[in-house]
């Protein structure tokens, strides 16, 4: 064993409380919940409350992109009865496994002190420490890829290797789909050694994708399309290939100008895999490189962070089991490792490891319309400004209180509004809420969205008839395509689910059945049903149903659909 060695397992068992208590110092300042968990937990009210994993009451469509964090929130808001509180509680969770395997891998694995130096990105990390809370997936999804390390690397033979991973590989798809970008290049790898070694590859395989397979059979069944309705509104949007590009460009910009250790830290792994001796490193780093690709493939996100978060913990995972030494003799590494753990300090700390109460950055918003959205919303659902200034009640369970007393007539109604979050979760869950962004809108998510919009927030012109539609509960679509279109939605979300008709529905939702549908109706139209011409305004990339800046616009009918 060399000097490095030594070094690395010194005091081994001050490794795991250190960096435990590292990031949970960076949890604990940085704890939040975002808007778009209040979707999410609209659902487990409603399911909790007997009426299906539903957004609407009657209508089954599914308005998250993770099964399995769904299902952990349900159980904890279940017990509990807060669904942000449980969020942030189960995220804490996440990061301790985390930390603990982090551990394991220094005192087993890392081979010299640039791992260190990982692990302080990993504590300051911006895009980390923002989606280690939260109230998304996020947490749950880094903790899966430290499991999956983990197997990958044991001494167990490849049988049990094999369907460990491919056990947590499925368990990633049920939590974030486009998660297991960053591990099949290694799970392909084990997969040629099964067939290389004549080992039972497809029971195996069978076995540990039977949560995937479950859960897609239900899907199908229940919801009546294998993908969530979250994925149709943000991918079929059908825009040009190099409109996207242009997105994923400014989000990565953004993210660079405003996060520049964690671009740093994942761009180091990738370079530096090239030099490792450890094939592991070398299928983790192509994993990102399929990741980044992936995001600029659908034109990135508007949340800073959120999509570089699984990528920034796989980097450090990949620079903690690096076997390339960079620099050849100790103390010249010794002293690089400490400048840059400085540097690291200087550049990020204020927005991590120092505590600030008053954290709001409400103004960063790009022209792209990229934002820090933790900065946005933290001083309402921030973990320590709900403890500290508003005495541990946050501020939508305030909103969930009046805006039950104000609509009380309304229960049973329909509203029309773009901002289905903390508001709409403080709603009756009997009113009808349509989403012109189409994230729990089931017809709308499969038409293509208006032009420049912005990232994430694809709103949809409504086809002529269809607020008549959804105010009368008749399908008075203008277009006969659309009209075909709504009434198979119609039959797949609320039909009897076993009918021969609603199962020929559900294969023509799914099939290509209805493509091109930009030439049935004006994509750019937002708002005609209920604004005047001169007041339809869809250019500006910040808009609701046509109307600009800081207003919604609510339409509230009392005739139930």
């Amino acid at each position: 064993m060399d000097t490095q060695q030594q070094k690395a397992k010194l005091s081994p068992k001050y490794i795991f409380p250190l960096i435990l208590f590292a990031l949970s110092i960076s949890f604990i300042n940085t704890a939040w919940v975002a808007e778009d968990a209040f979707i999410t937990f609209r659902a487990v009210d409603n399911l909790l409350a007997g009426h299906g994993p539903v957004w609407n009451i009657g209508e089954r469509v599914q308005v998250y992109t993770h099964p399995l964090w769904y299902l952990l929130l349900s159980i904890g808001t279940a017990l509990t009865g807060s669904s942000f509180y449980v969020s942030l509680l189960l995220s804490w969770l996440c990061l301790a496994g985390i930390a603990w395997i982090i551990s394991r891998f220094i005192r087993t694995q890392m081979q010299n002190q640039w791992g260190w130096l990982a692990v302080a990105i990993l504590a300051v990390s911006r895009a980390f420490t923002d989606y280690s809370s939260s109230g998304l997936e996020n947490p749950l999804v880094h903790l899966l890829m430290c499991l999956y390390v983990w197997f990958w690397l044991s001494e167990r033979p490849l049988q049990q290797r094999f369907f460990a991973t491919s056990l947590i590989y499925g368990l990633v798809y049920i939590t974030r789909p486009d998660g297991i970008f960053l591990l099949t290049p290694a799970s392909a790898y084990l997969l040629y050694q099964m067939f290389k070694q004549k080992q039972a590859w497809f029971k195996s395989s069978l076995l540990a994708l039977l949560p995937v397979i479950a859960w897609e059979t239900f899907s199908i069944i229940y919801y009546g399309t294998p993908v969530p309705n979250t994925a149709l509104a943000k991918v079929n949007i059908d825009y040009e290939r190099s409109v996207l590009l242009t997105q994923a460009y400014h989000y990565f910009k953004f993210n660079l100008q405003n996060d520049p250790l964690t671009s740093a830290g994942i761009i180091l792994a990738i370079v530096s895999a090239l030099f490792n001796r450890r094939l592991l490193t070398k299928l983790l780093a192509a994993g990102l490189v399929i990741q980044l690709l992936y995001i600029c493939y659908v034109g990135a996100d508007y949340m800073m962070g959120r999509f570089l978060s699984p990528a920034i913990l796989m980097s450090v995972l990949i620079l903690i089991l690096n076997q390339y030494r960079i620099v050849r003799y100790e103390q010249v590494q010794a002293a690089l490792v400490s400048a840059l753990l400085l540097l690291t300090a200087m550049v990020q700390l204020p927005y991590t490891l120092i505590p600030n109460r008053e954290y709001n950055n409400t103004d960063n918003i790009s022209e792209a319309g990229i934002a820090d959205e933790r900065g946005f919303y933290y001083q309402m659902f921030g973990l320590i400004p709900v403890l500290t200034k508003y005495q541990g009640v946050y501020l939508p369970l305030k909103y969930k209180i009046e805006n039950r007393k104000a609509t009380t007539d309304a229960s049973g109604g329909v509203l029309f509004i773009c901002f289905i979050g903390q508001y709409v979760w403080g709603l009756p869950n009997e009113l009808y809420v349509v989403d012109p962004l189409a994230l729990s809108e089931p017809f709308l998510s499969r038409l293509p969205a208006r032009n420049g919009a912005r990232p994430g927030h694809y709103e949809r012109a409504f086809p002529e008839g269809f607020v008549d539609s959804k105010r009368t509960g008749q399908n008075r679509l203008a277009n006969p395509v659309l009209k075909s279109l709504y009434a198979d939605v119609e039959l797949a979300t609320r039909g009897d689910l076993w009918t021969a008709e609603r199962w020929a529905a559900i294969w023509r939702l799914n099939s290509g059945h209805y493509k091109n549908l930009a030439q049935y109706f004006d994509r750019n139209n937002i708002g005609a049903d209920f604004h005047t011409a001169d007041e339809i305004n869809p250019s500006p990339m910040h808009t609701c149903m046509g109307a600009t800046g800081t207003a919604s616009v609510i339409l509230v009918d009392k005739i139930k659909p």
